[in-house]
């Protein structure tokens, strides 16, 4: 998954383990603190992964859904 920062606010992509509990988990945090800056994370295997940005948690948070080949 790639993650493109489209302006020039600072934001995170960190991981949770559900998207309504905004606490990071570890598994994955990137920061993209200028404009066009990227991030991305392979996930290794399928499932369900949430993440929010940190300095906007109460309304930028997603979850990446990753199907079976």
């Amino acid at each position: 998954m790639r993650w493109v920062n489209d302006d020039a606010t600072y934001h995170t992509v960190t991981s949770t383990e559900r998207p309504d509990v905004r606490r990071p988990s570890g598994r994955f945090d990137g920061v993209l603190d200028a404009p066009q800056e990227v991030f991305t994370v392979t996930f290794p295997e399928p499932g369900e992964f949430a993440y929010y940005c940190q300095p906007h948690a109460e309304f930028m948070a997603g979850v990446v859904r990753v199907a079976p080949e």
